[in-house]
């Protein structure tokens, strides 16, 4: 039994619109109120309400009463049938199919297998990270149009002579710098010197992309931090390299995935139910839209 329903059995707060009466008698059941004898109020309708809001259950039963009598006058004045009200009730009711569906995720459990391994694949570098490089490079770019043939052979050679200048670099920066500084002679050739992202043996990246497969062998093909490669041929060009860090492994287990994936979860079962509910509503009602919709539209002031 709730706390809610512990604190009021068999008592009943009654109001009546009309007389603006408030009586306290037994109703029996887990109906804590009753308002006009037409809008009973359960226990556990004033135990999910004092749970959302953060409330006392005495203040939820207070604010759910207060709802109904309001509910009453509306209807009695007529208010509920005009327009505004109508468009105000039903974005309500739309919005209580959406708050369904995203209970009903919530209420669902944790992460299955297969949504577990959907999100960690996803997800792979937070929760199931394999060892890591870091590395800068100069790459003379493969020579493109007309020239290409003739500058090719000029490319590699030119990668070359950036190898032996920074050779004896010994910080990532230094190499960098030189190699910079070497790439002012490169006449017609296209020298670029980078600092490129972590990359895993198989070519990922943290921004869902990949290497080239060369560029990845020829770096991972480095024994040490602090290496530099040989001229690496890719698709892009001609690649002197330097690792630069060695980053570890990280691995959640199991449990720590799903606690970490759960909110995610919720939210794609509430948007696959969501999407489900609306196309099947989209399918089963007629909807008709004015040909004059857009030049109406046209004319609406908004965002002020």
């Amino acid at each position: 039994m709730t706390k809610v329903r512990a604190a009021l059995v068999g008592l009943v707060v009654v109001v009546g619109c009309t007389s603006g009466e408030t009586t306290t008698v037994p109703l029996g059941g887990d109906v804590c109120a009753r308002v006009d004898g037409d809008i009973a109020i359960p226990s556990s309708v004033v135990a999910r309400t004092a749970a959302v809001a953060r409330v006392t259950p005495a203040e939820a039963l207070d604010r759910l009463v207060l709802d109904a009598v309001g509910a009453q006058e509306a209807k009695a004045s007529g208010i509920d049938a005009s327009p505004s009200t109508k468009l105000r009730v039903r974005a309500v009711l739309a919005r209580a199919v959406l708050d369904g569906a995203r209970e009903r995720a919530a209420s669902g459990g944790p992460p299955t297998d297969a949504e577990d391994e959907a999100l960690s694949r996803q997800a792979w570098y937070e929760v199931d990270r394999p060892p890591m490089r870091l590395s800068v490079h100069a790459i003379v770019m493969r020579p493109k149009g007309k020239e290409a043939e003739e500058l090719l052979p000029r490319a590699r050679a030119f990668a070359e002579q950036i190898r032996a200048a920074v050779l004896q670099a010994k910080t990532a920066d230094e190499m960098m710098s030189l190699a910079s500084a070497k790439g002012k002679d490169s006449g017609k050739l296209e020298v670029k010197v980078e600092a490129l992202s972590p990359v895993t043996a198989d070519g990922r990246v943290p921004d869902g992309t990949s290497f080239d497969p060369a560029y990845v062998a020829g770096l991972f093909a480095l024994a040490n931090v602090g290496d530099t490669s040989p001229v690496v041929e890719s698709s892009f060009g001609f690649h002197v390299i330097r690792y630069v860090e060695a980053l570890p492994e990280k691995r959640l287990s199991t449990d720590e995935r799903r606690k970490l994936f759960g909110p995610e979860v919720n939210a794609r079962r509430a948007r696959a139910e969501i999407d489900r509910t609306l196309a099947a509503l989209r399918a089963s009602r007629e909807v008709t839209v004015s040909p004059a919709a857009a030049s109406i539209l046209d004319g609406i002031e908004w965002g002020k």
